[in-house]
Order: C-alpha cells, then sequence, then structure tokens
C-alpha cells in the first residue's frame, strides 16, 4: 500500500498502469473475488482520486499560443527520442552501438535530425536493449522476462506453503509490472528498482530447490 502511495505521488502514467496490471495480476492469481474489488475501485475512480491524478491521467496534450494542440513536454521528449533510437537501429540492427553507448549516440544524432527534445536515455528498455544489443541482444531480454514469468508461475503451482505461494504468484506479478514499466523508462539496470525483483526471483527459485517440492 505504502510503494502504490509513492508511485501516485510520482505521476508516472507508466509505472500506474504497470501497477495496475501486477496488481490485478496478482489478485486473479490469489483470490477472483478481489477483482471484482479492484473493478469496482476502478470504475469509483473518479469519485475518489485527487484531482492532479485525474488531471495527470487525463491531459497528455497541451495548447500552444497558437491554438494548435500538442502532446505535453514530456510526452514529445519521449517520441522524438524514439524516433531518434530508430535511426540508431536502421543503421545498427545486429549489432546495435555497444552497451551504455546510446547515450553517446542520441544527442549528437537528434541535433542532426533537427529534434531538440532528445534525451541521453532512451526512456524506454527494450528500445535501449535494440539498440545497443540488437535484434539477437533484445531476443535475449525478452527470453529473460519470459524465465523470469515461468519462474513465478512455476514456483506458485510447485509451492508446499503458502509463503513460497505468495512469493511465486508475487514473482508473476512483478514480471507483468517491470515488462510493462521497461516501455516507459529505462528502469532494468537500475539497482535501487530492480533489486527486489531479483531477491524475489532467488526466492521463488529457492522454493523450486526445497526437498520434496513435486
Amino acid at each position: 500500500d505504502v510503494a502504490s502511495f509513492g508511485i501516485i505521488l510520482s505521476l508516472s502514467r507508466g509505472s500506474m498502469l504497470a501497477l495496475l496490471a501486477g496488481v490485478f495480476l496478482v489478485a486473479w492469481l490469489s483470490s477472483r473475488w478481489s477483482v471484482g474489488v479492484l473493478l469496482l475501485a476502478l470504475l469509483l475512480s473518479p469519485l475518489w482520486a485527487p484531482d492532479y491524478l485525474k488531471d495527470r491521467i487525463t491531459h497528455s496534450t497541451v495548447e500552444t499560443d497558437s491554438g494548435e494542440v500538442s502532446v505535453d513536454m514530456a510526452s514529445e521528449a519521449r517520441l522524438q527520442t524514439w524516433r531518434t533510437i530508430f535511426e540508431v537501429v536502421a543503421a545498427h540492427p545486429l549489432d546495435g552501438v555497444g552497451f551504455t553507448g546510446l547515450g553517446y549516440v542520441l544527442p549528437d544524432l537528434g541535433e542532426e535530425l533537427g529534434l531538440e527534445e532528445v534525451k541521453e536515455s532512451a526512456h524506454n528498455t527494450w528500445l535501449r536493449m535494440l539498440s545497443e544489443t540488437g535484434v539477437i541482444g533484445l531476443g535475449l531480454f525478452v527470453w529473460l522476462m519470459w524465465k523470469c514469468w515461468a519462474l513465478g508461475i512455476e514456483a506458485m503451482r510447485r509451492a508446499r506453503t503458502a509463503f513460497d505461494r505468495s512469493v511465486g504468484v508475487g514473482l508473476a506479478g512483478a514480471t507483468v509490472a517491470l515488462a510493462i514499466n521497461c516501455a516507459f523508462g529505462d528502469r532494468f539496470f537500475n539497482v535501487v528498482i530492480a533489486s527486489s525483483f531479483w531477491i524475489l526471483c532467488a526466492l521463488a527459485e529457492d522454493s523450486l530447490s526445497k526437498p520434496g517440492t513435486a
């Protein structure tokens, strides 16, 4: 609950979407009736959600002085950065530009393309993996995410205690949340964010290695 409150205060739409998906999956795997409670809370959110949160979710465009409507600055920066990344991928589809190399390439290429809002970060882990390590690296990253999901489901299925089952369910939900959040930011290599995820993977793996686990 405390973590959810922190995510809401961050006003990160990507993080809130990831949280929502992860929570719904955990509810579905744990107790189906709780899915109904969550859906009801979501439907009633216009009544209880603070105004600043509703404004952040519903307003992704701004009106310029000339009366034209465009996306907000944060969204524009992402779109320009992603456009530049696709140029990088087109030039290096197989090998990429090397791990951590994107930050050196993006600003200069964005300037060449006449884009003012291009940042050093990809704002998308999936695109970062594609541009830095090529299609093979991205394929391995997808395989890693799938293995983490499968580990959570297997730990849930073979659990002998309520705690072990909770670990498996939690890992499955965390994998979905991380995969979605990676589409809106470079989260995977942030130690503060990812450390708890890998600890959860270790707990799930440990539960499968216990004697008598079928």
